[in-house]
């Protein structure tokens, strides 16, 4: 892994193995499964919200009341960490529907696991929806 120049000085004492470093050079502990992404309460609740089943931005949205410029980039960092599958929804299922594909997200195996670090930090948002869904995406 490659420091970045702007990274302090006070980290020259780590051991870089046990460290990753996101896209604009902050670096993270690993350990866990959360060890490519930062677990917050945001991040928390939508996983929950995943695990409950709010498959798409716009249902998750409403379920949490998060705002898409928050929710959108949280499951951009969520997919790209392998937290979360997505498929884009079928373009002529939609066009009947008069409305645009949905990206549709379900938990990965790493995902399911994040979901319960989450919880186990942030035991409020069990609460938050009830009980995790069924797979059905």
């Amino acid at each position: 892994m490659q420091r970045c120049a702007h990274q302090d000085s006070a980290l020259d004492n780590i051991t870089l193995g046990t460290y990753i470093e996101d896209s604009v050079g902050r670096l993270f502990r690993r350990g866990g499964v959360m060890g490519r992404v930062r677990m917050t309460y945001l991040t928390g609740v939508v996983l929950h919200a995943i695990a409950a089943g709010h498959r798409y931005g716009f249902d998750i949205m409403d379920a949490t009341g998060i705002p898409d410029g928050t929710v959108y980039p949280a499951l951009r960092r969520l997919h790209d960490a392998g937290l979360l599958d997505a498929r884009w929804e079928d373009a002529d299922e939609a066009a009947l529907l008069n409305r645009p594909p949905r990206k549709y997200y379900r938990l990965t195996d790493e995902g399911v696991r994040a979901h319960a670090e989450a919880v186990d930090r942030f035991p409020g948002i069990a609460h938050t929806f009830g009980p995790p869904a069924p797979d059905t995406a």
